[in-house]
């Protein structure tokens, strides 16, 4: 019997889909959603929403006030730094108002969209049972004593009972898509302050609420701790006949990837295989001593990518991935001549030159 697996987030302590055996996840559950680790580009639409003129609002006696004295006002009216309407509310009044308002729409913005984006990140299965069974340096000292009861002094402590796996699946919650602030219920049948708003101020209201992800912009997915990114348009958004209900085939199919990359187990047995033989044993090769499993991951743009230290440089390693991706996919069609030869189209799409856009980045 194939063992089962559970996504989880060590930092939040939560896991992001249920447990299941790993082929259903990557196949039936299209992996997790994206949009926890995606961080949107709430600076850019603030900032297009604030060009033109200024009309002179300084008159009006809230706007007199010295902006250190609006920014504490702000705070006054969201103290949690919960993702309100209030804060919107604010920001809506006038251009000065959203200027004050805008590097905290900005935080509370990444903080429930993006709320897992640097984050560590594992699928790990039920046959990792001790400290031995996991990624070297996963867990800290801290998180050994807390959740395990293993202390420093412990002898043998890699060989004690420390099931990842039992911990969240009992004790874990679960967390799904960020929630909008926009619900129909709150629209038709109860009157909420959004559904009060005016025509003008309502398509407003949910064009500074709604998180921005500009579909010109370069897209990555970046290994915050080993500097790797693999590229969002590289992946080939083919369909076939198991993609037929997916809306999005590019974005499902990265983040069947991005699941791949981070599943860990003892065991070699993944239960993702198929009748395409040596391709098939070397993806749950690949499988169960995931690459990225356990790092911090983020998506974000290309030119937002996070600066390297002195000394280092972000490493694309997207044709690397789509050999995983495409091994897949040939694992589970059985049949390698219907499937798409992925490294090629990426060596087609992109070239050296646009992949060393910045003196950072190596290929």
């Amino acid at each position: 019997m194939s063992q089962k697996w559970i996504p989880l987030d060590l930092d939040e302590r939560v896991f992001l889909e249920g447990q299941a055996r790993l082929d259903d996840h990557i196949w039936n559950r299209n992996g997790f959603d994206l949009n926890v680790i995606r961080i949107p580009c709430t600076n850019d639409n603030i900032d297009n929403l604030l060009k033109g003129r200024f009309v002179l609002q300084r008159t009006a006696p809230l706007f007199r006030l010295p902006p250190e004295l609006l920014h504490q006002i702000l705070q006054l009216l969201n103290p949690t730094r919960a993702y309100a309407p209030v804060t919107f509310f604010f920001a809506m009044t006038c251009k000065v108002a959203l200027l004050v308002a805008r590097s905290e729409i900005v935080r509370i913005q990444r903080r429930h969209f993006g709320c897992f984006a640097g984050h560590r990140l594992i699928c790990i299965g039920d046959a990792a049972r001790t400290l031995a069974d996991y990624p070297r340096g996963l867990l800290t000292d801290k998180e050994r004593r807390e959740w395990f009861g293993i202390s420093d002094a412990d002898d043998e402590r890699d060989n004690v009972d420390a099931s990842l796996f039992t911990l969240a699946a009992s004790s874990w919650r679960r967390v799904g898509e960020p929630p909008s602030l926009i619900r129909i219920s709150d629209l038709i049948w109860r009157r909420s302050p959004i559904s009060c708003l005016s025509t003008s101020d309502f398509l407003f209201f949910r064009t500074l609420s709604t998180p921005h992800y500009p579909t010109n912009a370069q897209w990555v997915v970046c290994n915050l701790s080993k500097r790797e990114f693999v590229r969002y348009d590289a992946i080939p958004p083919a369909r076939n006949k198991l993609d037929s209900v997916d809306v999005q085939p590019r974005r499902a199919n990265l983040c069947r990837l991005i699941l791949a990359c981070i599943c860990w187990s003892p065991e070699q047995d993944t239960g993702v295989r198929g009748s395409a033989g040596g391709e098939a044993d070397a993806v749950n090769t690949q499988l169960v001593r995931g690459r990225w499993a356990g790092d911090r991951l983020e998506m974000t743009t290309f030119e937002q990518m996070a600066p390297c230290e002195e000394g280092l440089r972000w490493k694309d390693v997207t044709e690397d991935l789509l050999r995983l991706l495409r091994g897949l996919w040939v694992s589970k069609m059985e049949d390698p001549m219907r499937c798409l030869t992925l490294e090629m189209a990426y060596r087609e799409t992109y070239r050296v030159n646009e992949v060393q856009q910045k003196g950072q980045v190596t290929g």
